[in-house]
């Protein structure tokens, strides 16, 4: 049974190989259907073996059943720029071939059975862009040759079983606009400096993880800034006012950390802010009068903790507001009663 669910996945390359072409296969309960269908149509095609116009640069097969191991002849594609196999049922590790695929560019292997740790020959890929490996079942570090890799755009490790230390190099890259790594069992702690090398970086999520330590306190160089998720980690300190710098951000998670202090009043300049999560994160004081003129926010979430005092009947006038959860801190000033004319239709208030 390995060796036909191998053998599947040999025949897929062999036949793309033969002719440049993306692949899409759909779903079928019978292999040996699919296998005599690909070769009566290989057979079908003819080229001349030095013609490198006819020369596979692209591997599409995601969202299908495929299963069995990616096998190593892969990296006898030195043409291949890309490759997109997620959402099947590969398993085994991946290939430390793939550094023979020099013009590699993009590498999306996400939501397979993949295990094993990730190949620290991938810093040898000089062209790749794109790294998606999220939700497989990868272990061990992450590499920090990956700093090696001065294209790269994108980083996707979430959902896996990833251990040890995030490299901090990998901040070095000025090309690197996402990373990636929720939900897995990284440590170690953020630059202050976040945004000093890589001043595109527009998203950051690495919430599930033990990160510690400090959040960043100088943001003066993250300009591009969308997403900011720090959520269910160990950071403590406080929310300073480089929070205020984030003048694109639209999403800021710091939800159950250490954290101390309040919200500073600066928060309020983030115009366009729409989701603030700071929950079960031991924020106490006051919150700013002015957030209330944040009027792209659709999502609050401020529930237990230790905040205190009034809160305007102004909060209603913010029309895209859908979620305001308060409960656990010692807050006044909503009457729950309110006439459910002044809400939007839908809002959620949950009670405190």
């Amino acid at each position: 049974m390995m060796l036909i669910k191998r053998r599947s996945i040999l025949l897929l390359l062999a036949f793309l190989l033969v002719k440049p072409c993306i692949l899409h296969s759909s779903h079928s309960s019978n292999n040996f259907t699919d296998q005599s269908a690909l070769i009566a149509f290989k057979s079908e095609i003819s080229f001349h073996p030095n013609d490198t116009v006819f020369s596979t640069v692209s591997l599409d097969l995601q969202n299908n059943s495929f299963s069995g191991f990616l096998p190593h002849e892969i990296g006898n594609l030195p043409r291949l720029k890309k490759v997109r196999l997620s959402n099947n049922q590969l398993e085994g590790s991946i290939p430390p071939t793939l550094h023979n695929c020099q013009k590699l560019e993009l590498l999306y292997l996400s939501g397979n059975n993949l295990n094993g740790s990730i190949p620290k020959d991938l810093r040898l890929l000089p062209r790749l862009r794109n790294i998606g490996l999220d939700q497989n079942r990868l272990m061990g570090t992450i590499p920090s040759s990956l700093s090696n890799l001065s294209s790269l755009v994108s980083l996707t490790l979430n959902f896996n079983s990833l251990t040890g230390a995030f490299p901090l190099v990998i901040f070095n890259l000025s090309s690197l606009k996402s990373i990636a790594i929720t939900e897995n069992n990284l440590s170690g702690t953020l630059p202050v400096d976040l945004c000093s090398h890589c001043p595109n970086l527009q998203g950051l999520y690495i919430s599930d993880n033990k990160f510690s330590g400090k959040l960043p306190s100088q943001f003066n160089n993250c300009r591009e800034l969308l997403d900011l998720s720090l959520s269910y980690n160990m950071f403590d300190g406080s929310i300073s006012k480089g929070f205020g710098g984030l003048k694109k951000l639209e999403s800021l998670y710091l939800g159950n950390n250490n954290l101390i202090g309040n919200i500073p009043p600066i928060i309020s300049n983030l115009s366009m802010l729409q989701s603030f999560f700071t929950q079960a994160s031991h924020i106490k004081g006051n919150i700013p009068s002015d957030f209330w003129r944040l009027q792209n926010l659709n999502e609050l979430v401020v529930e237990d903790n230790n905040l205190t005092g009034t809160i305007s009947q102004n909060v209603f006038n913010i029309t895209s507001l859908q979620l305001l959860s308060m409960e656990g801190n010692s807050l006044s000033g909503i009457n729950l009663s309110l006439d459910t004319k002044l809400l939007p239709l839908s809002f959620k208030l949950v009670s405190w």
